[in-house]
């Protein structure tokens, strides 16, 4: 079973028995976690390691070559030598003479053949020739006068407008299902804070659309926080708590992981043990490329503007 390691609190678990980090005040969603890579199977050792490698034997030796019985030199004939099998007598009879030449026909002949085949091949050509209707590449080609050309296709009317076609979904409807991703947004829990009891806030399941619908992950996040909890998550004891702020501009995500956001309207922590920061942060560090959050406060300053943690403005610190 791939174990999964949550980024966010750095809590190990099997990636089938949830679909968001057990660790204590995390919630993290595995859906943004990253897949355990498979070391891939064991080396097999065909042999211990101190065990030297088994020489390979030399393959045989090649064969020693055959000497071949030594031959006695050719000596030289003439045009007119006889040849003599080994151990025949020689014979005193004259070699028989040598076959006449073959005897070519007369130019006269070749000329003659020629033209006889020249006059014939003219012959068959123009038979075929006078066999064929001269009549007959010219009704392929010509169309009758008397017929009527074809109508012209009619062309649509400009200002008539295409009918929409049948698939196009309604711009008021919600995405497919399919097109859906499900996240937590961060609530401040009244009682635990009027008890002193940790943790002060709580996780709440929203559904955002996907990041290949909509790339902008992080301000759908923000517009659910700011949205604040459902009827019966506020009977519960949930609420929001924006520390005098009244929405977010200026969102961006550094290349080194980093989400700036400024604060617009106000900046109060009004005493509260609580702000909008510890709703805002944990809503943002469920995405895959943010390790840090940084708010500013409506006119652009915070506690730790550079480097890689945390910051948030002096009107929230205590």
């Amino acid at each position: 079973m791939p174990q999964m390691h949550c980024p966010n609190c750095g809590t190990r678990f099997d990636r089938a028995s949830t679909d968001f980090c057990p660790g204590p005040d995390c919630g993290f969603p595995v859906d943004f976690m990253e897949e355990p890579e498979d070391d891939g199977p064991d080396e097999v050792f065909l042999r211990r390691p101190d065990e030297p490698d088994e020489p390979e034997e030399p393959p045989p030796p090649p064969p020693p070559p055959t000497s071949a019985p030594p031959t006695e030199p050719l000596e030289p004939v003439g045009r007119d030598a006889t040849v003599r099998i080994a151990d025949e007598p020689p014979s005193d009879e004259e070699p028989p003479p040598p076959p006449p030449p073959p005897r070519r026909p007369p130019v006269w002949a070749l000329v003659a053949g020629a033209s006889i085949l020249g006059v014939i091949v003219l012959g068959v050509l123009v038979a075929s020739l006078l066999d064929r209707d001269p009549d007959a590449g010219a009704e392929a080609d010509v169309a009758d006068p008397g017929e009527d050309p074809p109508p012209p296709e009619e062309e649509p009317d400009p200002g008539d407008e295409p009918p929409p076609p049948d698939d196009e979904p309604d711009p008021g409807d919600d995405p497919p299902a399919d097109q859906v991703i499900a996240a937590r947004v961060f609530f401040v829990d009244a009682g635990n804070v009027q008890q002193g009891q940790e943790p002060f806030v709580q996780a709440v399941e929203r559904t955002i659309p996907h990041p290949e619908v909509d790339p902008g992950v992080g301000r759908n996040l923000l517009a659910q926080l700011l949205a604040g909890p459902s009827e019966a998550e506020a009977d519960a004891g949930l609420t929001l708590v924006m520390s005098g702020a009244t929405g977010f501009d200026d969102l961006q995500v550094t290349d080194d992981g980093v989400f700036l956001l400024r604060l617009t309207g106000g900046c109060d922590r009004g005493g509260l043990p609580v702000t909008i920061a510890d709703q805002v942060i944990p809503t943002l560090m469920q995405l895959r490329n943010v390790d840090f959050v940084k708010i500013f406060d409506p006119d652009g300053q915070t506690l730790e503007p550079e480097g890689r943690s945390h910051s948030i403005p002096a009107c929230l610190a205590e």
